[in-house]
C-alpha cells in the first residue's frame, strides 16, 4: 500500500503568505475586507498621543468580531485565536495580543457597538440584503453572568444588615477593649471586609426601594442580585426561572439581516414592539411594509401603532385561550352588547377607569341556570362580566386577519426567519450565556452578535458564487465605504 509523502513541519523553497493556507472563500476574508471599510474614528480618538504604541483598534475588531461569529466570545478564547489559529494569526499580522488588552478594548467600546452595527447594516443595505417587506421581531431571554441563588428581597437585606452591624460593633468593642487605635489603616482586615459588605446592603436596599415605587403596580416581590444587580429573574422556556436579560432582534424575512436589536430587564415582549420597530426604520433609514410578532406581543396599544404606521401587523392573538376566554364571546358592535358561547347576551352595564386613565366599557348577563356558569363565571354574583376598551376591535380585526390564507401564510414566515436566526445567535455563535454584567455591558455584548452575524449574512452571499475575497471589489464598486 503507497501513500501520499508528507513531512512534518516542512520548509519552503520560497516563504508563503499566512493567507495561502486559509481557503478563499472562508469567513475572515470578508471581516477583514468589511472593517477596512469601516469609519473607526469614535474608537481612534479614545487613545492618548503620549505613551508606547498600542495594537491598532481595526486589528482588535477583526479578530473580535471573527471571534464573535465562530463562537470565540471570551477574552482568553479571543487570545488564542489569534495566537495558534491560521485564520487568528492572519486577521492580527502575526501579533498576538493578550487577553486583558481584548478585554479593556471591548469594555472601553460599548457606547461605538451601535454605531459599527449601523455601519455594517448600512453595506448590508447597499448590497440589496435588506427588502423592506417583511420584518419579522422576536425576543430571546439569556442567562446574565449571575447566580440566581444570590437574590435577596428587601426584608432578607434588612435583616442581614441588622445582624452585620451588630457583628462590626461587637469588633469594635473588642477593639476598644484592646487598646487598639481606631484609625481605617490599622483596622484587621476581616473589619474592613464587612464594613465594605456593610455599604453594598444599604446601596441594594436604596435601589431596591427605588425600583418599589417605579414598579408600585407589579405584583411580583422584587429582588436585588448581589453579582449583577442589573439582571433580573425570568423564566425561561426550558430552565424555568433563571437570572436574565430579555434581547430583542428585528430580521428582514428576505435575507435574515438583523435590522435592529434591543436588550431590557423587562420579562415581558409586550412593550418591546414598538422601540424595536423605530431602531429598525432609524437604522435603515426606511419603514417595512409588513411586520409579524408572536403572542407576546400582542396587545391594544401595538395593534393601534401598526394601523398608524401603515404597517401589514401580523401579531398573533392568544393561542391557548380557555373555552370561556374574553376572545369566544362575540360583540355586536350594533346592538352594543356580547354574546357569550352559550348564546346568552351581556349588555353595557357601566364604564371605568382602569390604569393610566383608560376607560374601560363593561357588559354583564344573568347567568343563571347556564350549565357553564361554574367554570365560566368567577365573579361572586355568579354573573359574567366582560370588559372592552378602545382597542379591542383592532384585536378582534387581528384574530379574524389570521384566519384567513393569507395571514396564515404571512406569519408562519416568522418560523423561516427570525426564529432559526435566534437559533444561529445562540448555537453557532454560543451565545447561551452573557459574559459581562450589568445591562450596558449585556446589551453591548448582544450588539457584537448581531454585527457578527450580519457580516455572516455578507460573506453568504459571496462565498457560493465568486469566493469571499472577491466582496472586496464589489462593496468598492458600489462605494459602500464610510
Amino acid at each position: 500500500m503507497s501513500f501520499i509523502p508528507y513531512q512534518s513541519n516542512p520548509q519552503f523553497l520560497l516563504p508563503p503568505r499566512v493567507g495561502d493556507f486559509i481557503p478563499q472563500d472562508d469567513l475572515c476574508w470578508v471581516t477583514a475586507e468589511v472593517v477596512d471599510m469601516l469609519d473607526l474614528s469614535g474608537i481612534k480618538d479614545k487613545y492618548s498621543d503620549y505613551g508606547t504604541d498600542g495594537y491598532h483598534p481595526g486589528m482588535l475588531l477583526k479578530l473580535v468580531l471573527y471571534g464573535m461569529a465562530t463562537g470565540h466570545r471570551s477574552s482568553r478564547k479571543l487570545a488564542r485565536l489569534a495566537a495558534f489559529d491560521v485564520r487568528g494569526i492572519m486577521l492580527c499580522g502575526g501579533l498576538r495580543p493578550a487577553w486583558r488588552t481584548i478585554n479593556r478594548f471591548i469594555t472601553d467600546n460599548y457606547d461605538e457597538v451601535r454605531d459599527l452595527f449601523c455601519q455594517v447594516l448600512k453595506i448590508c443595505k447597499e448590497l440589496g440584503l435588506v427588502g423592506f417587506g417583511h420584518l419579522a421581531i422576536d425576543g430571546t431571554k439569556v442567562k446574565a453572568a449571575a447566580s440566581k441563588n444570590k437574590n435577596n428581597t428587601i426584608d432578607r437585606l434588612e435583616k442581614a444588615l441588622v445582624k452585620l452591624k451588630e457583628e462590626i460593633a461587637r469588633a469594635l468593642t473588642e477593639i476598644r477593649a484592646n487598646d487598639e487605635q481606631e484609625n481605617d489603616d490599622e483596622l484587621p482586615q476581616e473589619l474592613k471586609d464587612k464594613a465594605e459588605r456593610k455599604k453594598k446592603i444599604e446601596q441594594a436596599i436604596i435601589e431596591l426601594k427605588a425600583r418599589q415605587q417605579e414598579e408600585s403596580g407589579s405584583k411580583a416581590e422584587l429582588r436585588y442580585n448581589e453579582t449583577d444587580p442589573d439582571s433580573r429573574l425570568m423564566r425561561t422556556s426550558r430552565n424555568g426561572y433563571q437570572q436574565c436579560y430579555n434581547h430583542q432582534v428585528a430580521v428582514d424575512t428576505e435575507t435574515n439581516v438583523i435590522t435592529a436589536y434591543g436588550t431590557s430587564q423587562d420579562a415581558s415582549d409586550i412593550a418591546q414592539m414598538q422601540p424595536t420597530l423605530k431602531a429598525s426604520e432609524a437604522n435603515t433609514g426606511q419603514k417595512h411594509k409588513v411586520a409579524s410578532a408572536d403572542t407576546g406581543y400582542f396587545s391594544g396599544e401595538n395593534l393601534d401603532y401598526l394601523k398608524k404606521e401603515e404597517i401589514d401587523g401580523h401579531v398573533c392573538p392568544e393561542r391557548e385561550a380557555g373555552a370561556y376566554h374574553k376572545s369566544k364571546f362575540v360583540y355586536n358592535e350594533e346592538c352594543d352588547l356580547y354574546a357569550c358561547p352559550a348564546g346568552r347576551e351581556l349588555s353595557y352595564v357601566e364604564t371605568k377607569k382602569k390604569q393610566a386613565g383608560k376607560d374601560v366599557r363593561i357588559y354583564s348577563g344573568d347567568c343563571s341556570g347556564c350549565p357553564h356558569q361554574k367554570a365560566c363565571v368567577k365573579s361572586k354574583n355568579g354573573n359574567r362580566q366582560v370588559e372592552r376598551d378602545q382597542y379591542d376591535h383592532l384585536r378582534e380585526e387581528m384574530r379574524e386577519k389570521l384566519k384567513t390564507d393569507r395571514g396564515k401564510a404571512v406569519y408562519g414566515r416568522r418560523k423561516e426567519t427570525v426564529e432559526p436566526v435566534i437559533g444561529q445567535l445562540k448555537m453557532c455563535q454560543d451565545f447561551t450565556q452573557h459574559y459581562r454584567k450589568g445591562l450596558k455591558a449585556a446589551g453591548a455584548e448582544f450588539g457584537l452578535i448581531c454585527l457578527a452575524h450580519n457580516l455572516k449574512r455578507i460573506w453568504h452571499k459571496f462565498k457560493d458564487c465568486q469566493g469571499a475575497r472577491a466582496a472586496l471589489n464589489v462593496l468598492v464598486a458600489l462605494g459602500c465605504s464610510s
